[in-house]
């Protein structure tokens, strides 16, 4: 039987702005798509404007996933400049990625955990809501730095981009996440399988449908100051990194 492990990346394998502030007088936010979106845009002002709107717009959605489609739809077609494309956006999340090391944002006991699975040939699916190309630049990165091995078991799902069409192919959130995941399965005929674990920061709307793939007990919200305020659902286990390290030795 196939192992499956499940890793978002933007606060569970990096930390969040309000857990490590250190970098914040380079970046507003550790959130990949926004810092990669902004980066790599006609009009910054134009662009924050736009996420704001969104931002309000989700407060009385009803549905979040097509509205998280359209926004990330709308900045690939309207707002990046036009000579982005995946080579680009892939060697900014390296720049990024790079700092995020320097700067003791990258959660090193998850990448430590992430590579004793590999290890033992548990199949790893690293999902994002961020761009593809830009989840591949983190790798190049973490995998360059020897913090992160190479792997046929490590599997890499994000939003996909037909770059000369502008086209935003997969949003890879929501119930899309999840359909990405099992196409994932089934293209890599990973068969027969089970999905043992998996780990997310937002147990409310970002992380919740992946965690839910876990059985009870084995989806494991990592915490921050962004979610240990409010109640989430029992089946999930609200834990650290270090202190999942330590229950698993």
């Amino acid at each position: 039987m196939n192992k499956i492990q499940l890793f978002d990346v933007d606060g569970t394998l990096t930390y969040n702005a309000v857990d490590k502030p250190q970098a914040q007088t380079i970046y507003p936010t550790y959130g990949y798509w926004p810092l990669l979106s902004s980066q790599l845009c006609k009009n910054k002002n134009r662009f924050r404007k736009a996420v704001t709107r969104w931002e309000k717009s989700m407060r009385t959605e009803t549905d979040p996933d097509a509205s998280s489609f359209k926004i990330m739809a709308l900045v690939v077609q309207e707002h990046l400049r036009n000579e982005i494309g995946a080579e680009q956006l892939r060697q900014t999340a390296r720049d990024i990625t790079r700092n995020f090391i320097k700067y003791d944002i990258v959660q090193l006991a998850a990448l430590e955990y992430i590579n004793r699975c590999l290890e033992k040939n548990i199949y790893c699916v690293l999902t994002t809501g961020s761009y593809l190309d830009g989840l591949r630049g983190m790798v190049d990165v973490l995998q360059e730095q020897h913090l992160l091995l190479k792997s046929d078991y490590l599997l890499l799902n994000g939003a996909e981009i037909n770059w000369a069409a502008r086209e935003l192919l997969h949003a890879n959130i929501g119930h899309y996440k999840v359909d990405k995941l099992f196409q994932t399965i089934k293209d890599k005929k990973i068969t027969p399988y089970t999905i043992t674990a998996a780990f997310g920061d937002d147990p409310y709307i970002n992380d919740k449908a992946i965690l839910e793939q876990a059985p009870t007990g084995c989806a494991f919200v990592i915490k921050s100051k962004k979610n240990v305020a409010r109640k989430f659902s029992e089946d999930f286990v609200s834990i650290t990194w270090e202190q999942f390290l330590l229950s698993v030795v």
